[in-house]
């Protein structure tokens, strides 16, 4: 008998869509793919159940253990940008020096 283990490269953040107060259990949610309100009715269930102490401080302690989710600002340009562009340099991009021209004209300049 042979068993595959399944390695997962999740995460576990805190959402930034699925939030109420930090996106804790809408992190949670998200990572075990089981609805945020279902996560949030059991862990206010066992909270109640439990003297709300240890919830309060397992949620105060997840708050501060995981991490927000980090977002990239990555700007696309668009077809108008490019075509301003173009005619800002006229018609096309000015060409960049080669290396050698450029360390060439520099040692000109220094002599």
């Amino acid at each position: 008998m042979s068993y595959h283990v399944h390695m997962n490269n999740k995460k576990l953040y805190r959402s930034d869509t699925n939030k109420i107060i930090s996106g804790v259990l809408g992190g949670v949610g998200e990572y075990v793919d089981v609805d945020p309100t279902i996560i949030r009715l059991m862990y206010a269930l066992l909270t109640i159940v439990t003297g709300a102490i240890p919830g309060l401080v397992f949620y105060f302690l997840a708050l501060f253990i995981i991490p927000k989710k980090q977002h990239f600002n990555i700007h696309t340009v668009s077809d108008n940008e490019v075509e301003k562009n173009k005619k800002e340099h006229g018609g096309s991009m000015p060409k960049a020096e080669n290396s050698k021209e450029r360390d060439s004209s520099t040692e000109n300049k220094i002599a």
